[in-house]
């Protein structure tokens, strides 16, 4: 049976550079060009579409030159406030006032994807976001969408609660993915994908694969810490961004390399995926 490969790219706000680097080290391997279906929630739907269109060097651009006052414009009381906010935990705080304007997020969106280059892409995208009328997560294809649905499903998907107002899509109001599943598997499990890799920005993010039977994972995960909420979720300093981009580089290819050693073969003859170049 022919392979068909998918990716998962889970939320994490700043944590999401990790996923960039994890993007570099697929590139590496030649991995990249294998990927024929890719889902992402909340920043990893940001970092999806960019994954669709190939542009690794502007997404590394795009995370190296983010400024926290750009990204998320958050006094030192409102990132406590906000902290405090979220150890209630996420589902009790649906309701609670937004405190950012999302222009920002909307101008880093507009600057970088290539949203005609995203509805050419030969690998088909999904954003997953939490559906508050229905209290269910939807998927949604980004493929056959215009620039604004386009922009409007990353926000959406990004739309944390107390941070971002929800976004209305379709007479539903929505907010980020998390909420429900923060890694969307189905949508790729539903496109037939029977390998899969997954990159977790947290290894307490982990989820039951029992449900997908037939399916091999490739499951990638920081073997350091990325750092809670005030340093790692809600940090988007250029420093913290280059940090995870290194971390998420260097884990993946010791993921890879990892299993050819257990294999006992060399890296470049592991067979994963196909024979990796």
């Amino acid at each position: 049976m022919d392979s068909k490969i998918g990716l998962v790219l889970s939320g994490g706000g700043g944590k999401g550079a990790f996923e960039i680097g994890a993007w570099k080290a697929l590139k590496r391997l030649g991995i990249d060009k294998k990927i024929q279906v890719i889902s992402g929630n909340s920043i990893g739907s940001l970092n999806a579409v960019m994954f669709m269109v190939g542009e690794l060097d502007l997404a590394l651009k795009m995370w190296r030159n983010l400024s926290q006052k750009e990204a998320l414009p958050l006094s030192a009381t409102q990132l406590l406030g906000l902290y405090k906010q979220y150890k209630k935990g996420i589902t009790n705080i649906l309701e609670e006032d937004t405190i950012v304007d999302s222009s920002g997020y909307q101008e880093i969106i507009g600057s970088y994807v290539d949203f005609e280059k995203v509805r050419n892409s030969k690998i088909k995208g999904y954003i997953s976001a939490y559906n508050m009328d229905d209290d269910i997560v939807d998927y949604f294809t980004v493929n056959d969408k215009s620039d604004e649905e386009i922009e409007r499903l990353i926000k959406a998907s990004s739309a944390l609660p107390g941070l971002f107002d929800p976004i209305k899509i379709n007479d539903k109001f929505y907010r980020d993915g998390c909420i429900k599943d923060n890694v969307p598997i189905d949508p790729l499990y539903k496109e037939g994908c029977n390998e899969i890799i997954i990159i977790y920005l947290g290894e307490d993010e982990r989820v039951d694969l029992s449900k997908y039977p037939g399916v091999k994972f490739y499951e990638i995960s920081p073997r350091v810490n990325l750092g809670g909420m005030l340093d790692g979720n809600l940090d988007f300093s250029g420093s913290g961004a280059n940090k995870r981009i290194l971390q998420g580089y260097l884990d993946t290819m010791a993921y890879f390399d990892k299993l050819a050693y257990e294999e006992g073969v060399p890296l470049n003859k592991l067979d994963i995926i196909g024979e990796i170049k």
